[in-house]
């Protein structure tokens, strides 16, 4: 899998060595929560509160702990199940299955187990968290020891937590504590779904008037595929209507498909659409439909929260010539600014042209009076080589067609695929695949570039949790640590051991220890099932030999067993000896490695690097030294997802996690062929020099 995402530059945040328990530990004592993630819902399933499974959605209600007392907070059970999409048109099944929201207004039913079972989706809002009571206790109307803790971290920062108590309810009370905070209201203008809705006419719309409602912005829905309308009214914006269409089309000006023939409004191929679900909860909202002419089996989620839209498409189609989809702003839109991350100069809204830097992006804004809209975007294929562009045209006359909307093209503006899309519908046989995900935010008017690339960071680090059961005296396993801290809550260990906590380059370990590096985690022995994380089981490495190359057991406690600095999971990956430090995994010859990565053509392929760009992902380290050395994701310039890249990680090289003249020195002390201390040696060449004072010296700063 290969997942193109948004990796615009984090917030200023702290050293790494501030990342310990402590200030998590002081935060939760005081009984407030310290995250700051508005905008951010939390989103977990029944698998992650097993002790909750089997109750009544309705049934399930949230509290914080807040100066002193317990609040009730909105929490919202939406229900999924698998379907086969040919059952959502009220057809025959196509045996293509996908995991989708149920509705009981729409063909797709309700879900069959009407209780909250494994794959079901809970969620609450990162703002309703609370802290940690002093004592034992519950609130009113839950039935008693049915409680759950969510502990919710903030991986851009974490030491920033706060709590939610999930608990089953007496019937006293109502999931959505007496608030609402969007509301969406579907309103197909033909009437009842199920009776009136044309599904495989030619050229028959399905017209609505269909609104989501918030307190920070508002859209509208002419039709399944026509988003037209959005007035963000948060922080004093004026609340006009900015947005023309949400656009798809195969190029500018190409009119043969778009979301118009999607909807039918042109003639079309029959088979047009269908809804998967429209729901409307305390929460968040779901509109969730399929279809796009030719790609009966293309789905599009749309999941909108107060202040917050999250958008998925799983293109399922055919081979196609190529894709563009953008957002044409309306002429209300003029006078406001259009930024990304390749033109953070921005360039004004004025309805008259403009050149701007194009290439693949990671987020956009459009900020002024009007308010702020920012879209952070990625995308997840196995398509080899998959690459995409920039679309921007600014002008109030432009002389491409317009295909759809006014005629106008105000900030129209958006992703670019300008190469050949091969098959991705599974309908056909085909098993390459391409989802995409987008995430809105609505802010208020005159926002900045920083603000812009901070929400940005935010879109793709969600909150993460962890669950432990709310029983009285809070120490689940009985081994004397609290359970907020207890690193194997259900298992008791009273040492903490955690074998995997130092810093990624193992051995040796450093002088200190932190949980938030890339080769870690921050499970205990006790209940972590790779306590090395070299990426083979403990089991796997006891049992026998844990690969066909692998001539005996490996050690579960040591990520490198045979100490020649290639992790065992990687040397089994690519077939060398993780008992032996005489066998490493081979340089491919360069017929088979053209990018000199030292993966070969076939690994990358299966693993989803580029065969022909030797840093995938950009981050200063070449796809092998992450794969063999470091055990860091080539795909990603931060694979924990703290403040610190994995090639700054890397070039502090005392683990300071700062990367200074210090570590100059210490690498400038060590210049000469082998023996050397190997921690120096960061580029993983065999020897140290020059090429790795120039490592360490691009990554002069602070994490």
């Amino acid at each position: 899998m290969r997942t193109f995402a948004s990796l615009g530059a984090l917030l200023a945040l702290a050293t790494l060595s501030a990342f310990s328990l402590t200030p998590r530990r002081a935060a939760l004592a005081t009984g407030g929560s310290t995250l700051n993630r508005p905008e951010d819902p939390v989103v977990l399933t029944g698998a992650d509160v097993p002790a909750l499974q089997g109750i009544a959605p309705n049934d399930l209600v949230a509290f914080k702990y807040d100066a002193g007392v317990w609040t009730q907070v909105p929490v919202q059970v939406d229900e999924r199940a698998l379907r086969d999409i040919g059952t959502i048109y009220n057809l025959a099944p196509n045996g293509v299955m996908s995991l989708v929201y149920t509705d009981g207004g729409t063909f797709t039913g309700p879900d069959a187990d009407p209780t909250l079972d494994a794959n079901d989706e809970i969620a609450f809002m990162a703002k309703d968290a609370g802290g940690l009571p002093p004592s034992f206790s519950e609130p009113g109307g839950v039935i008693a020891h049915t409680g759950v803790q969510i502990t919710v971290t903030d991986p851009l920062n974490p030491w920033q937590t706060g709590l939610v108590y999930l608990f089953r309810q007496n019937g006293s009370l109502s999931p959505g504590a007496g608030q609402t905070y969007v509301s969406y209201a579907f309103n197909l203008l033909s009437g009842d779904y199920k009776t009136t809705y044309k599904k495989g006419s030619t050229g028959t719309p399905n017209p609505e008037n269909s609104t989501i409602v918030s307190p920070a912005y508002s859209e509208h829905f002419g039709d399944r595929w026509q988003d037209d309308e959005t007035h963000i009214t948060i922080g004093g914006a004026t609340g006009v209507d900015i947005l023309d269409r949400h656009k798809a089309m195969f190029a500018p000006g190409n009119c043969v498909r778009s979301e118009d023939t999607f909807d039918g409004v042109v003639p079309a191929s029959p088979l047009e659409g269908a809804f998967v679900a429209n729901k409307s909860g305390p929460v968040r909202a779901i509109r969730s439909y399929i279809g796009a002419n030719s790609g009966p089996n293309t789905q599009r989620d749309h999941i909108y929260y107060a202040q917050r839209q999250d958008l998925r498409t799983a293109l399922r189609v055919h081979t196609i010539p190529s894709i563009l989809d953008f957002y044409d702003y309306s002429p209300a839109a003029a006078g406001m600014t259009y930024y990304n991350d390749l033109n953070t100069g921005g360039v004004a809204v004025d309805g008259v042209p403009d050149t701007i830097t194009n290439g693949a992006l990671q987020w956009q804004m459009l900020t002024g009076a009007q308010g702020t809209v920012i879209i952070a975007g990625s995308a997840t294929t196995n398509i080899p080589g998959f690459t995409y562009s920039t679309y921007y045209l600014d002008d109030a006359a432009p002389s491409t067609t317009q295909c759809t909307g006014d005629t106008h093209s105000y900030a129209s503006s958006g992703v670019w695929l300008t190469s050949t899309v091969p098959c991705t519908d599974p309908g056909l046989s085909c098993t390459t695949y391409l989802t995409t995900s987008s995430t809105l935010y609505y802010e208020p008017p005159s926002q900045t570039v920083a603000n812009a690339q901070a929400l940005d960071a935010r879109a793709l680090a969600s909150l993460t949790f962890t669950s432990l059961l709310w029983l009285p005296g809070g120490d689940s396993d009985a081994d004397g640590i609290p359970d907020v801290t207890d690193n194997c809550p259900a298992v008791a260990n009273a040492g903490q051991q955690n074998n995997d906590r130092n810093f990624i380059d193992l051995p040796p370990s450093k002088s200190f220890d932190d949980t938030t590096l890339a080769n870690s985690d921050t499970a205990g022995d006790a209940c972590d099932a790779d306590d090395d994380n070299d990426g083979i089981s403990d089991t796997a490495e006891t049992a026998g030999p844990p690969c066909p190359s692998a001539t005996g057991p490996t050690n579960p406690l040591v990520a490198d067993t045979d100490g020649d600095r290639v992790l065992d999971g990687a040397e089994c990956a690519l077939g060398s000896n993780p008992n032996d430090p005489a066998s490493k995994p081979a340089i491919p010859s360069s017929t088979n490695d053209p990018d000199g990565d030292r993966l070969s053509t076939q690994f990358e392929l299966a693993i989803g690097t580029d065969p022909l760009k030797a840093d995938t992902d950009g981050d200063g380290l070449n796809d092998g030294l992450e794969v063999k050395f470091y055990g860091t994701n080539p795909l990603k310039t931060n694979t924990d997802g703290d403040t610190c890249p994995d090639a700054a990680e890397v070039a502090s090289i005392n683990g300071d996690a700062v990367v200074n003249v210090l570590d100059l020195q210490n690498d400038a002390i060590q210049l000469a062929p082998a023996p050397y201390i190997l921690d120096f040696d960061v580029n993983k060449d065999g020897i140290i020099n020059v090429l790795d004072l120039q490592f360490i010296a691009r990554q002069l700063g602070t994490c």
